[in-house]
């Protein structure tokens, strides 16, 4: 089926979850041109539970801490680990990690690439065909909006794939 709309982008990245907007937010603040596509509605993206992250993860990241995070201290509270059916514990008195809710994080990673000028977001957009070249290296995708069915096909140099196990 051919697409009605054809759309040239530096870097295409399919899926928003935090890994793939916070890709997009790099590359669209660093001047290209990027789309990125979700099959999800915008802030259903990517995952949605409480995760533990290491505060030095975000910043080998270049990720600022997230708005929760803000004031707080840089480990989070203790926690006592052990196996079942033994007495053996182990107690973390310094935890390195926080409880981070990956929705609103997320949904912030979303806002920064939002506010660049070159970034386009397609919500609710299924990848429904892949164009390879005559290597075998992907130039295109057709994605179909899902409300009105209407294809569009985003050409680019580089495609990421950050669209996670599901």
């Amino acid at each position: 089926m051919q697409a009605k709309e054809r759309i040239a982008y530096d870097v295409v990245v399919v899926g928003a979850g935090p890994a793939g907007a916070h890709a997009a937010g790099l590359l669209a603040h660093g001047g290209l041109r990027v789309a990125l596509v979700d099959r999800r509605a915008r802030g259903q993206a990517g995952a949605q539970w409480v995760n533990g992250v290491a505060f030095w993860m975000l910043e080998a990241a270049g990720v600022a801490r997230p708005a929760e995070l803000q004031g707080k201290p840089d480990c989070g509270p203790p926690f006592t680990m052990c196996v079942p059916g033994s007495d053996r514990r182990l107690r973390v008195e310094d935890n390195p990690v926080a409880d981070l809710d990956m929705r609103a994080f997320g949904l912030e990673l979303i806002e920064r690439f939002e506010a660049a000028d070159s970034g386009d977001a397609l919500w609710e957009h299924h990848v429904s065909d892949v164009e390879l070249d005559g290597q075998g290296r992907v130039v295109g995708i057709m994605v179909r909006e899902l409300s009105s069915g209407a294809l569009k096909c985003l050409r680019a140099n580089v495609f990421i794939d950050a669209s996670g196990l599901s």
